[in-house]
């Protein structure tokens, strides 16, 4: 049986420091009642075998996201694949966190930044949804980019996919087509349309790693930022065998900085 509890509240104004607010409500829902909401992925989650043997073993870790509709009624807003995998190990109930329900805009939003930091989307379905933002939503580049935190160049790049014709997005999204070469194939293409020489036949740029070595000014801070980051940064593209980028850049503005 569940205990009915109050829906989120809405916030009206902003907190003093010496305030709290409850702003959602910690829910057990019968699998029956959760229905899943608007998702970029569309109806496909994708594989959830592992996380269904996850749950089975050590229980769900993370609650989902969801919206009240009506009596016994909620949808979801973020934890589609968390939700099927529980139907698929055997739940009747779910963990859940209750939320207002987000406007389409801010939905979109949420579940491309949410999946910036976890398990990303396909590139193609990210593409759609970034459309979607900026023709319907009438959300600028710069302004999808901030919110999701994620570079101008990346919005570009993955709206440049939808150029692609159907069988060449298909191909991307099962990576036979990696995204290097969709990208090349839809500047060639674009180059062609407007009568420019084809990106390959222009001269090549230098590679940022050949500036970025040993022989830089800036390569021993670099590198120190790099090892005091630990483990964090490890794994990181290293330039110039020397740190991974965000660490040149501290460099390079500490450096700035230090000079005005």
């Amino acid at each position: 049986m569940l205990i009915p509890q109050q829906s989120a509240a809405r916030p009206d104004r902003p907190l003093r420091p010496d305030e709290a607010r409850v702003t959602s409500s910690a829910l057990i829902l019968p699998l029956a009642w959760v229905v899943p909401g608007p998702n970029v992925r569309g109806t496909d989650v994708g594989d959830v075998s592992e996380l269904a043997v996850s749950i089975s073993k050590i229980g769900q870790r993370e609650p989902i996201l969801v919206a009240k509709l009506g009596e016994r009624r909620y949808e979801i807003i973020e934890g589609h694949r968390r939700r099927k995998a529980a139907e698929l190990a055997g739940r009747t109930h779910i963990d859940a966190v209750l939320r207002r329900r987000p406007s389409p805009c801010d939905r979109l939003v949420h579940q491309l930044a949410m999946h910036t930091h976890a398990k990303p989307f396909e590139p193609i379905a990210e593409a759609r949804a970034l459309h979607i933002l900026m023709w319907e939503h009438r959300l600028t580049r710069e302004e999808i980019a901030h919110r999701v935190g994620r570079p101008n160049g990346w919005v570009r790049d993955r709206l440049a996919l939808l150029q692609l014709d159907e069988s060449e997005q298909q191909a991307v999204d099962e990576r036979a087509l990696p995204l290097g070469e969709a990208l090349g194939r839809v500047r060639e293409r674009r180059a062609e349309r407007d009568g420019r020489p084809a990106p390959s036949a222009a001269a090549p740029r230098p590679r940022r790693e050949q500036h970025f070595t040993d022989g830089h000014p800036l390569a021993a801070d670099a590198r120190q930022r790099c090892r005091a980051a630990g483990r964090a940064h490890r794994d990181r593209l290293s330039l110039g065998g020397v740190a991974c980028g965000s660490c040149w850049e501290d460099a390079i503005r500490a450096d700035q900085g230090g000079a005005r």
